[in-house]
């Protein structure tokens, strides 16, 4: 009778909360609500990836692009815990992550048009050109405007039927073009908040756990400007099926 409560109840834990403070909701093992918030935050993939409804959702018209890399700093370690050559874009101590954002626009309470974004972000294995291409073919319409940094692994982004866009932040360009259209801003502001979820909210992420921590950060930010009640109704209607009984939760393995 009370499973009816949980996820309005999570759907409000995702705006700002550990699961130490969902065990404290829940009154269970934290085990439990662990299970629980990630069980949610897997299943919000298609509310995250599926602004429009209708199965998966491909960004069109202006789209930035752009990747980052989650993981410790080497100089908060101590001396004998620190690993050699690993500034940059090394995937030694720190796993990279693709995200790309759409720019758009939506209708507000007061009737006017303002800008809005959609991000979708993932897990990667590399950041080179075999491994990102195929991604943006995969979930950016063709047609639509790509902006990138300078990164050799986009070349070839103009080929493949988009007007691609760069802005070289190598010489210091985060702004290009006299109509300032060309940059990756947007997006890199969404990297600072998940960033800052993490240290704030959860210190630490597993590379195990990670795509459902970024999938959460990505459903905070599409609907940021949803009501809660909003962010409930869609997300129980996406959801049904996806949290399961109590009795099927497996808190832990015995050990013989």
């Amino acid at each position: 009778r009370r499973a009816h409560l949980r996820k309005p109840l999570l759907v409000s834990l995702l705006d700002n909360a550990s699961v130490g403070a969902a065990h404290g909701v829940f009154k269970g093992r934290q085990a439990h609500p662990r299970q629980l918030v990630l069980r949610i935050s897997e299943g919000g993939l298609d509310l995250v990836h599926d602004h429009e409804g209708g199965g998966t959702y491909l960004h069109k018209g202006e789209v930035e692009c752009d990747e980052v890399y989650i993981g410790g700093k080497e100089k908060w370690k101590h001396a004998s815990m620190r690993t050699p050559n690993t500034q940059g874009r090394s995937t030694k101590t720190k796993t990279p992550v693709f995200g790309m954002m759409e720019r758009s626009t939506i209708i507000n309470a007061k009737g006017e048009e303002e800008f809005m974004s959609y991000v979708r972000a993932m897990v990667v294995e590399k950041t080179d050109r075999a491994t990102l291409l195929p991604i943006i073919g995969q979930f950016i319409a063709e047609g639509s405007t790509v902006f990138t940094d300078e990164l050799n692994a986009y070349n070839q982004v103009g080929n493949m039927g988009y007007n691609h866009r760069i802005c070289n932040h190598g010489a210091l360009q985060f702004v290009c073009e006299d109509d300032g259209s060309i940059y990756t801003n947007n997006i890199e502001g969404f990297w600072s908040h998940f960033r800052r979820m993490i240290s704030g909210c959860y210190h630490d992420v597993s590379d195990e756990h990670l795509q459902s921590y970024i999938d959460e950060a990505c459903f905070r930010w599409n609907t940021r400007k949803a009501s809660q009640s909003e962010r409930f109704t869609d997300m129980f209607g996406k959801s049904i099926g996806l949290v399961k009984p109590n009795r099927e939760f497996v808190l832990c393995e015995k050990v013989a």
